[in-house]
């Protein structure tokens, strides 16, 4: 609350006088296609920036993974061929930039948005510095949600998902590196390469959140929609540095103030679009399966039980067992 007061005062404070600039253009990928929410809601943003910067500010959205997937993505900011200037990316794709986001990533990390809003609250800052250290700017931190098992068959617990082969995106190194761990049969591709093995049938087992189930048009092949979540999925508006550093100072302020006020919309709307796409996908036959909260801790259990390990793989392990042990401590206040 105190970050979105801040952001409307400064946002005042830049609809005033302000000295004119020469046109600029920020060029940002993302891999959210045309027509969804998650794309909907960052043109709104885009348009307050422009027009909070007399229109000499503007955003080309690169969408719908025109230029690839989030890593390669992030390796056009990355200096490999100076074509992006940020990303709207996933968490995956954030981890490419800053690896200790990625701990996010690690199943069975979060149960609930309760815990992800207390962790975002206590860690947030450290992560827009640990990303400015990096060489990047934090324009705004939300979600994309929790990511379902989807299958043309019932799962209803970590030991029937193991008996399964699970698609996992061929960016999440973090995915691939906890299914080894957790014992989990995988299959990697792109995107792309998904929304095919679906259609011939080659992929049946996969990790989505309803949102993008639905905006990626794949809803048709997910006979069961498991309410044991995989796991948590942030997002983030992340811009260069110094292609940041570079702007007027109105401008910068302005992008800064747009980003804070947006932060909580786009956490209440895609979360409220994740609920109604899951209504509607079942709606149209998808079957919701039931998941145990035996099942569910068994999940959680095996998946914690994984996570000192697998967080030196990344050398992550002191933040790791911090946000674990505030996680714990949490829940402790819930019981």
């Amino acid at each position: 609350m105190r970050r979105l007061l801040a952001a409307l005062l400064l946002l005042l404070l830049v609809g005033g006088a302000r000295a004119a600039h020469a046109d600029t253009t920020l060029r940002i990928g993302t891999i959210a296609p045309e027509g969804t929410r998650y794309m909907k809601d960052m043109r709104l943003l885009s348009q307050e920036i422009e027009r909070l910067s007399g229109d000499e500010l503007h955003i080309k959205w690169y969408n719908a993974g025109r230029l690839g997937d989030e890593k390669t993505m992030a390796g056009l900011m990355n200096g490999e061929g100076d074509k992006l200037d940020g990303g709207a990316f996933t968490g995956i794709g954030i981890s490419y930039l800053a690896v200790e986001v990625g701990i996010w990533l690690f199943p069975g990390m979060f149960q609930s948005y309760d815990e992800v809003d207390y962790i975002e609250s206590k860690y947030r800052d450290s992560y827009e510095k640990t990303l400015a250290a990096k060489g990047y700017i934090l324009v705004a931190w939300t979600d994309v949600g929790f990511t379902n098992i989807c299958s043309s068959s019932s799962i209803s617990s970590y030991e029937e998902l193991k008996e399964h082969t699970l698609w996992v995106w061929s960016d999440d190194q973090w995915g691939i590196e906890a299914a080894k761990h957790l014992g989990i049969k995988i299959v990697t591709t792109s995107l792309n390469e998904l929304i095919e093995g679906l259609r011939k049938g080659t992929i049946d087992t996969f990790i989505f959140p309803p949102l993008a189930i639905v905006g990626w048009g794949i809803h048709g092949y997910v006979k069961y929609i498991s309410e044991l979540t995989w796991n948590y999925l942030p997002g983030a508006i992340v811009l260069r540095k110094d292609v940041f550093d570079a702007l007027p100072a109105d401008q910068q302020k302005v992008i800064l103030a747009v980003g804070k006020k947006w932060e909580p919309r786009f956490v209440k709307s895609w979360r409220a679009e994740n609920d109604k796409a899951l209504l509607a996908m079942q709606k149209q036959g998808t079957k919701l399966v039931h998941v145990t909260n035996e099942s569910r801790e068994s999940f959680f259990h095996a998946a914690s039980e994984q996570r000192s390990t697998f967080s030196k793989t990344y050398n992550t392990e002191d933040l790791m067992t911090h946000i674990a042990d505030d996680l714990q401590q949490y829940r402790g206040t819930k019981r």
